[in-house]
């Protein structure tokens, strides 16, 4: 009985408890290596890939590994140290390498390299786990095992599979709820640590499996634990960490539904979330190929080490999907990932700077021979929708093409574990805190890119509070920090000349402060404007114990690279670069405000803010309605303000032929639409029926 009989046998027992009933069941078991991501028949196709339509792939990884072959295993640190799993990753890369490019060329020399970084890997103490990245390590090492299984001598085996016993075993044990030796990831299956200790250590047990007694549990025990935290994300593919987060979470998953699908020869992948993913990321992708950096992400759209390199990730989602669009971002993708010394990849954030990651090859390098299919062709972005809404997420991005020169909007507005968290917790299921550790409070929050410059940006790692968000506050208040809370993306629309989004944030806002409605709509045209309007309506009677209101609008760019300035009511953003566009942004209502900017004092070594601020004057009580209007145009038209008394408008009276955008201040349809200066043009209202369903 080979290994991938012997779990689906033990599947269809019910999950009874794996072992091997004879020595000679566990020699018949052990002769299928290799399993892992490819058995004896499919390692003879990838060496011939290797020569052919992956040579350049095979020849990258040879390359690398000739260059990094004097390194060692770094010294592991204990459990608590911050970057921890570092080193851990680092560890599990070189040999993942090393023994795939021995595997392929069966060079002499890279069989001794790989058994040497083996038996160093198994002096690392694994009676007591270092932490969620000894998954990935374990995975590493398991790779050895599996793919070296011929070449290792009697003991080399027994001593990396004792390893392995106990590193998987305490892992598994520790990753239940309520157990005496629970782990702290075992409680956050939303959190991207959680899927790579679980992951890694499921890809490892998959190795040993029928050799093992308890293998098949931990292997089982994986995936079971993964299928629960997908049921979390509902449908959509957005991950609420962000884009680059989502890369460290995809990684170790993908590995492990590779390796569970070569052994068991059961298919993980075909669910409506991980069919929708890629989406998600290409979504955030921006046109000089950086990413929207929303929640705890960075602007490289890589993360921490594991996650520094995407390119294979997206590779591998085009072959499970036959996905050109992926196939066409890891194009782009890996001419960073590939750079030689790349220094575009943050880690995450120890100390008091971002380190810049130099080895971002060293985690794509294998896995772009084994996951490229040459037969899913590149296609370009350019026919696709230019708006989508990630309904479980909350989350808008909206761009006015694919094409270098384009603007791009993000709108966000959802609790902050999603809509199903939210639904779910509502239900009376305890969620732990730190399953959205790395979301932030951002409802209502935008970010503008456009004419290649990333202007209102997303405050980046760590700043959870609203108060670093693109957002509109109250008295000083932040939004609430509970997950049950009803807020999302009223409406949603894409049309020819433009796409249309409204945030409903209403209950983002402490009881205490009485506020009635508060929807902010977006309006991204076409012709190079960007139109925002904030509708909040408050009690007639005043905010806390019937005091006046404080409200502050707050937007955020960067000072290293935009120099900001307020003239009357505009605000200009240019860069310090010297070229390119400026924005500007024009505020036509309320009449009577307080605008301002200043630096956010972070603290030390946490990178820098700009903050402009608009207070509306007066008590601020009933309703307050603020209109801006947004441009990158190198000579734009000046926008005016039209009031009516159903709707406020944005006109250009210099250009007759463009349509006046209006934004109605109530839910009917108005019934008189007459006033002078819409006479002979086009009018664009919104707001008026906020049910209509997605277009």
């Amino acid at each position: 009985m080979n290994r991938r009989d012997f779990l689906k046998n033990m599947l269809i027992a019910g999950g009874l408890a794996a072992g091997c009933s004879s020595s000679y069941q566990c020699r018949e078991a052990a002769a299928g290596h290799p399993s892992l991501h490819f058995d004896a028949d499919g390692l003879q196709r990838l060496r011939r890939r290797a020569k052919g339509k992956h040579r350049r792939y095979a020849e990258a990884l040879y390359k690398w590994v000739d260059r990094y072959h004097t390194w060692m295993p770094p010294a592991i640190p204990e459990p608590a140290a911050a970057g921890a799993e570092v080193p851990l990753e680092h560890t599990s890369a070189f040999v993942t390498n090393a023994a795939l490019a021995f595997v392929l060329s069966q060079r002499d020399d890279y069989l001794q390299l790989t058994r040497k970084w083996a038996s160093v890997m198994c002096e690392n103490p694994g009676e007591k786990c270092p932490g969620y990245g000894s998954g990935i390590y374990a995975a590493g090492l398991a790779r050895v095992y599996d793919w070296l299984y011929h070449y290792l001598d009697d003991a080399e085996r027994k001593r990396i599979r004792t390893y392995l016993v106990n590193v998987v075993g305490q892992m598994s044990r520790g990753s239940v709820v309520g157990s005496d030796t629970e782990l702290w990831w075992a409680n956050v299956p939303m959190h991207h640590d959680n899927w790579v200790a679980i992951a890694g250590y499921g890809e490892a047990a998959l190795s040993i499996l029928g050799e093992v007694e308890d293998a098949y549990l931990w292997a089982d025990s994986a995936r079971n634990f993964l299928a629960n935290s997908l049921s979390w994300f509902g449908d959509d593919g957005a991950w609420h960490e962000g884009a680059a987060d989502w890369v460290y979470a995809m990684a170790p998953l993908l590995w492990f539904y590779g390796a569970w699908q070569s052994v068991v020869g059961e298919n993980l992948h075909d669910v409506p979330w991980l069919r929708n993913t890629a989406t998600y990321r290409f979504y955030n992708w921006l046109p000089d190929d950086s990413y929207i950096y929303l929640n705890d992400s960075f602007r490289s759209g890589r993360y921490n080490t594991s996650g520094s390199a995407s390119c294979h990730v997206l590779r591998r989602l085009a072959s499970l999907f036959r996905d050109g669009y992926s196939q066409w971002l890891a194009d782009r993708d890996e001419l960073l990932d590939t750079k030689s010394g790349s220094e575009g990849v943050y880690e995450a954030p120890y100390g008091k700077e971002l380190k810049k990651y130099q080895h971002a090859p060293a985690h794509c390098a294998a896995w772009n021979v084994l996951w490229y299919d040459p037969t899913v062709k590149p296609v370009s972005p350019a026919e696709l929708p230019r708006a989508r809404h990630f309904k479980n997420q909350g989350i808008v991005i909206m761009r006015t093409g694919w094409e270098k020169d384009a603007a791009v909007v993000s709108l966000a507005c959802a609790p902050i574990a999603g809509q199903c968290a939210a639904e779910r917790i509502r239900a009376g299921q305890k969620i732990f805190y730190n399953n959205y550790g790395h979301a932030h409070f951002d409802y209502s929050s935008f970010t503008l890119f456009a004419g290649g410059q990333y202007f209102i940006v997303p405050p980046g790692y760590g700043r959870r509070s609203s108060k670093f968000q693109n957002v509109l506050t109250i008295n000083g208040t932040g939004f609430s920090l509970d997950p049950s809370i009803n807020i999302r993306i009223a409406a949603f629309q894409t049309q020819p000349r433009f796409c249309y989004a409204v945030a409903d944030a209403t209950d983002a806002f402490p009881p205490k402060l009485q506020v009635q409605k508060y929807h902010r709509h977006i309006l991204l045209l076409n012709s190079g404007w960007m139109i925002l309007f904030d509708d909040l309506q408050l009690t007639d009677t005043g905010g806390e114990k019937g005091s006046s209101n404080s409200v502050v609008w707050t937007v955020h760019s960067d000072p290293t690279t935009h120099r900001l300035s307020v003239s009357s009511n505009k605000a200009i953003w240019k860069t310090l670069l010297g070229g390119g566009s400026a924005l500007v942004m024009h505020l036509l209502q309320p009449q009577d405000f307080t605008l301002e900017h200043s630096p956010l004092e972070l603290s030390a070594g946490a990178g820098r803010l700009e903050v402009l601020r608009l207070c509306p004057s007066g008590g601020n009580h009933g309703r307050i309605n603020i209109l801006s209007a947004w441009t990158w145009q190198d000579k734009p038209q000046r926008p005016t303000l039209l009031r009516h008394q159903d709707f406020l408008a944005v006109l250009w009276e210099a250009d007759s032929d463009a349509p006046a955008v209006g934004f109605a201040l109530s839910d009917d349809v108005p019934s008189d639409f007459s006033h002078s200066d819409l006479a002979g043009r086009e009018l664009l209202l919104f707001g008026h029926d906020l049910a209509r369903p997605d277009i």
